[in-house]
């Protein structure tokens, strides 16, 4: 395997180091992130980086990464993300222009309302910590029928003793899907 040199060491293309590269580089090429960023995290000259695009392995890994990100839909959502840091700086201009219609700015108004305060946020009181529970027995198919997911705000409240603090979690209350039992009867007689 090719090895290439980042952050002055020598890595493997296909180690971890080399596979965060490459998709970094990717996302370079695309545009979510510039050369600069690219060339500060693994320590590269711009002439390292040129030396690094005429790779041919490099190359070839950076071209099979953009197919992956293309047909996950990765790529369109960084980009669309990236592009979505504007939109609250839009809306501010539409909702303080008095030139606009009442109906824009009402509509600029609700739009970063709901871009400020996510229903994630609206939902979980402040003093909580979220988890997930996900379970697949789907064997990678991302069959849904044999996921079970739950999702937990587990409250962070804590108990004053004389000696020590301690915090006292309430009982997790699952929050979202509900378990489905599939039952397979195809070998019941």
């Amino acid at each position: 395997m090719t090895n290439i040199t980042l952050n002055g060491t020598t890595v493997a293309l296909d180690s971890a180091t080399g596979n965060e590269f490459i998709r970094d580089a990717t996302r370079a090429a695309e545009g979510v992130i510039d050369d600069i960023e690219l060339q500060e995290k693994f320590d590269l000259t711009a002439e390292d980086l040129q030396k690094l695009a005429a790779n041919k392995a490099v190359a070839r890994s950076i071209r099979e990464e953009r197919a992956r990100r293309l047909r996950s839909g990765l790529a369109v959502r960084e980009a669309a993300q990236k592009e979505f840091i504007q939109s609250p700086k839009i809306m501010g201009e539409i909702l303080a222009d008095k030139e606009n219609s009442p109906r824009h700015r009402i509509e600029a108004s609700r739009e970063l309302r709901s871009t400020a305060f996510s229903a994630d946020d609206r939902e979980r009181p402040i003093d909580t910590e979220r988890f997930l529970i996900r379970i697949d027995i789907s064997g990678g198919s991302g069959d849904s029928e044999h996921i079970i997911e739950h999702q937990f705000d587990k409250p962070l409240t804590k108990i004053e003793t004389d000696d020590d603090v301690i915090e006292a979690p309430e009982q997790p209350k699952p929050v979202g899907r509900k378990p489905k039992l599939v039952v397979d009867r195809s070998n019941d007689e």
